[in-house]
């Protein structure tokens, strides 16, 4: 099967409703299946993963299901509470010059290994160094535990939600593993104090008082994590914060819209269901 963007997914569901043709369409993360008379199947595809990768992987999730010590994950945690951003609420607008950031390396891999989710010898393979993972590996390796996958059908009216098949099994490891560093980055919050700009995930922005950024990251290390350190420009707007790197490009980071549903990307705020209409449309 040849794989397409999801934009091009996207631009062929648009038409097929142009024509009141039915169609299905299941996503996963942001893969996206669409299912229709007139085009088949068709499936995007954002990231590659190389076989070795999907084999490792794998291998991942089966030592987690048969092998893994899971007693510590009995505490349902519930993942709107898991708060992945944290925004200085007293920062105006404006520029700030002199930024540090201080970015935890292999975050999510290392907490899998201290919880018991994955045996050292895993964690070893999916290190950096190991050769075995990349990246975005390590973290489809550890995300899956918490696969959701949504299936929408569209019957010449209206696009509709079916149903949400979820790994109830599996899925409060990763939400667990989400929180400890969540927990984490937010004690290290309250290190930096008024120096605190933003964190997003596994990493937090600073004003580069230099006895601040020694403690947060002092902090880091004493908990076992490798960081790396960079500096930065940053622009505060009331919608989002821009972070420019060395070439001077913007990254935006938003701000959360709403306390109760606090995700990574602002766009899974929005029901799925409803994001999905709104990416109809446009």
């Amino acid at each position: 099967m040849l794989f397409e963007s999801s934009s091009s997914i996207f631009e062929r569901a648009k038409y097929l409703q142009s024509i009141g043709e039915n169609y299905q369409l299941k996503r996963v993360n942001s893969t996206y299946t669409l299912v229709s008379d007139k085009f088949g199947v068709k499936k995007s595809k954002n990231n590659y993963l190389d076989p070795s990768e999907l084999n490792f992987i794998r291998k991942v999730k089966s030592y987690v299901k048969n092998k893994a010590d899971l007693s510590a994950f009995f505490v349902r945690v519930d993942e709107r509470d898991i708060r992945y951003v944290m925004i200085n609420e007293n920062l105006v607008s404006g520029q700030i010059n002199d930024v540090i950031q201080i970015d935890l390396d292999e975050a999510y891999w290392l907490m899998a290994k201290n919880k018991g989710v994955i045996s050292e010898e895993i964690y070893e393979e999916g290190r950096k160094d190991g050769g075995k993972l990349t990246k975005y590996g390590r973290l489809v390796a550890l995300g899956s535990l918490a696969k959701k996958e949504y299936f929408y059908s569209y019957n010449k009216k209206s696009l509709k939600i079916e149903s949400v098949e979820r790994s109830y099994d599996t899925e409060n490891i990763w939400y667990s593993i989400c929180q400890e560093l969540a927990m984490l980055m937010q004690d290290a919050v309250k290190i930096a104090g008024n120096d605190f700009i933003h964190y997003w995930v596994d990493g937090i922005y600073l004003k580069n008082n230099k006895a601040i950024v020694k403690k947060v990251n002092d902090f880091f290390i004493s908990k076992g994590f490798k960081t790396k350190i960079s500096s930065h420009r940053v622009e505060v707007t009331p919608a989002q914060i821009l972070v420019y790197d060395i070439t001077g490009d913007p990254k935006p980071f938003f701000r959360p819209k709403h306390k109760k549903r606090r995700k990574i990307n602002p766009e899974l705020m929005v029901n799925p269901e409803q994001r999905v209409k709104e990416i109809m449309k446009m």
